[in-house]
């Protein structure tokens, strides 16, 4: 296989397990979570931070499962929706001061005053 039927394999892949995931928690769980994707991408984060340092990638895989704080999951469920919402929030701004520091200018753009 060419290297970009792989990279798209994988991308389907990984699309897959959030979508199944997402599925588990709203629809056969019945819970609402507007930090699904910042859980998701905090696992990915750990497990790829793992696999570059060399780990093997069965041992990457499970520190990224056991990325999320395991306080999250043993708590009731009022206190579980305050935390998945801060997560979010906190994922969010993350991104977004990410995006400011390393933001490009574009020289024509700028104008003469």
């Amino acid at each position: 296989m060419s290297a970009y039927v792989i990279s798209v394999l994988a991308i389907m892949a990984i699309n897959v397990m959030l979508a199944v995931s997402l599925n588990m928690i709203s629809g056969f769980c019945g819970q609402f979570s507007l930090g699904h994707a910042a859980f998701y991408g905090a696992g990915a984060y750990g497990a790829a931070f793992f696999a570059a340092a060399g780990t093997p990638l069965p041992v990457a895989l499970l520190a990224g499962v056991f990325d999320p704080p395991p306080e999250a999951v043993t708590m009731p469920y009022g206190y579980l929706a305050i935390v998945v919402i801060g997560v979010a929030v906190v994922a969010a701004t993350v991104v977004v001061a990410f995006q400011h520091a390393h933001a490009r200018v574009d020289p024509a753009a700028l104008k003469a005053e």
